[in-house]
């Protein structure tokens, strides 16, 4: 019962789920602004520091070098 009190709505599972697909397709545009998206509704989601430190990283190593 007590975790699942902290459980996080059902519509963010499926936001952050949608971020890493879009990651791996690397549509990063469309990816920061789910992140924007999510962020707004649900400001302390723990995993969106995670995904946007993803984000980071793989327009980083994307780029030509």
């Amino acid at each position: 019962v007590i975790a699942a009190a902290h459980s996080k709505p059902r519509e963010v599972e499926k936001a952050l789920s949608e971020i890493l697909c879009l990651l791996d397709d690397g549509d990063f545009d469309a990816a920061q602004l789910k992140i924007e998206e999510v962020k707004e509704k649900y400001a302390n989601v723990s995993e969106l520091a995670r995904a946007k430190t993803s984000l980071d990283r793989k327009r980083h190593y994307s780029r030509p070098q």
